[in-house]
C-alpha cells in the first residue's frame, strides 16, 4: 500500500499540470485539481513527516532535515489556509501568489524526502505472471537489480 503512496505526489502533479490550463474554461476542474494537489500533497507530507517521528527511522542526510521538513510543511499549511481565504475574499492575485508559493514548497518537500531514498543499495524485484489459464509456477521469479 505504501509504494502507491509514494506515486500519489507524481499523479498530484500531472493533475495539477492540466488544472492550470484549463482554469479559464473549466473552474470546477481547475479547483479540483488544486485541492488535489496542494491539500492532499500537504496530507500526504505531514503523513510522511508523522510515520517518520511515531517510528523512530534513522535519518539519512544531514540532522537539519527533520526540522526543515517540519518547518515547510507548517508554512505550506499556513499558505494553503491563506490561499483559501483571499480566494474567498476575491483578492485572486494574491491567492494566485499564494498557490505558487505553495506548489514551490511541495516540490521541494519532494525533493526533501528523495534524501530517505539515498541510502538503498540494492533492492529484488518480485515478477509474479499475469493470472491465466496456464498453470502458474510454484514460485514467483526473483530478478535482483542494482541501483
Amino acid at each position: 500500500m505504501w509504494g502507491y503512496l509514494s506515486l500519489m505526489p507524481i499523479f498530484l502533479a500531472v493533475w495539477a499540470i492540466s488544472g492550470v490550463w484549463i482554469e479559464k474554461n473549466q473552474r470546477p476542474t481547475h479547483l479540483a485539481g488544486a485541492f488535489l494537489a496542494f491539500i492532499l500533497g500537504n496530507v500526504y507530507f505531514w503523513l510522511q513527516l508523522l510515520l517518520w517521528r511515531l517510528k523512530s527511522l534513522p535519518q539519512p542526510g544531514a540532522p537539519w532535515i527533520g526540522p526543515l521538513r517540519l518547518g515547510l510543511c507548517s508554512f505550506c499549511t499556513i499558505l494553503i489556509v491563506a490561499m483559501i481565504v483571499l480566494h474567498a475574499c476575491s483578492l485572486r492575485s494574491v491567492s494566485a501568489a499564494c498557490e505558487w508559493a505553495v506548489a514551490m514548497l511541495l516540490f521541494a518537500l519532494f525533493g526533501l524526502f528523495a534524501v530517505d531514498f539515498s541510502a538503498l543499495e540494492s533492492c529484488t524485484l518480485c515478477v509474479q505472471p499475469w493470472p491465466s489459464l496456464s498453470p502458474s509456477p510454484a514460485s514467483p521469479i526473483s530478478l535482483p537489480v542494482q541501483l
